[in-house]
């Protein structure tokens, strides 16, 4: 269960001083997001996927689901020069949250930034639980499309590995690596974009594919609600594999590194759209 207004832990980014995707403009790729939202969408109950769509269809913006959830990062890059956007900047920093190296897990206790006479600044954990509240709680239409597009694309930055990553070098942007022999890249990339692209399909195939590949021991193991677990598990995996692979093969990422992580990220993919639907579901259609 989400509780609402916890300032419960600030994943992946130990409240870094900027987002992890700085490099990369779409987190998990904008494909990556579009996955996630659209094998969620398609899991979700026939209610909640009528209010979903009925959400959706009053910004002419996007035509899906899928697409609305590259929204919050859309947003960030035109906050400059579109002042009407700038409300939206104390949710910089939502897109992830940062843990020390060798912590036992997230700490909820300085997930969001607070400072006095500013506004809290939401940690990844912290405003899935805020939007969630707003989805389930707000009568106005505008409010509650907001948080649906934050929803979806929050959720999918917290399965993102490195979107729990460490504060010390900003989510592996600050770790540099070749590509397949192309330089002046990081770690960051490599896991919001790398393994995605690297395959070159087209991603309504490859979400359909990812969707058959959840069983129901999947689904038996992936109804937790809580932010703060989807947090912990994606810092595991950042402790237990991210890096090993690149600091021996001094910073070389290629077909090696892909193959021993890609099982990794389409299993993150498949969860994050597995608890989106069940979010969804438990606000839209309790």
């Amino acid at each position: 269960m989400i509780h609402p207004g916890s300032a419960v832990l600030m994943l992946a980014l130990g409240l870094a001083t900027s987002p992890p995707s700085e490099v990369s403009p779409l987190p998990w790729s904008g494909v990556g997001h579009r996955i996630v939202c659209q094998m969620a969408v398609e899991r979700l109950s026939p209610a909640a996927r009528a209010e979903v769509d009925r959400l959706i269809s009053l910004d002419p913006a996007y035509e899906s689901f899928a697409d609305a959830c590259v929204w919050a990062d859309d947003i960030r890059s035109r906050m400059r020069d579109e002042p009407e956007l700038r409300r939206f900047a104390v949710y910089t920093p939502s897109h992830y949250v940062n843990t020390p190296r060798g912590a036992i897990g997230v700490d909820a206790a300085s997930c969001t930034e607070r400072r006095e006479g500013r506004a809290p600044r939401p940690c990844v954990v912290d405003a899935i639980a805020e939007f969630a509240d707003s989805l389930r709680l707000s009568s106005a239409d505008e409010r509650r499309l907001e948080a649906l597009k934050f929803l979806g694309h929050f959720v999918g930055d917290i399965h993102q590995p490195l979107h729990s990553g460490y504060g010390d070098d900003r989510g592996g942007n600050d770790t540099s690596v070749s590509i397949m022999g192309e330089g002046g890249h990081n770690l960051h990339e490599v896991w919001d974009a790398f393994f995605i692209e690297h395959q070159d399909r087209d991603w309504r195939a490859y979400a359909t594919e990812l969707a058959s590949r959840i069983r129901p021991i999947d689904e038996a193991r992936w109804t937790s609600l809580e932010p703060l677990v989807w947090a912990d598990e994606s810092y595991q995996i950042v402790e237990d594999e991210v890096y090993g692979d690149v600091e021996t093969s001094g910073g070389y990422v290629g077909q090696l590194y892909f193959d021993r992580h890609i099982v990794t990220v389409e299993r993150q993919l498949r969860k994050g759209a597995a608890r989106l639907a069940l979010l969804l579901n438990s606000i839209l259609d309790p």
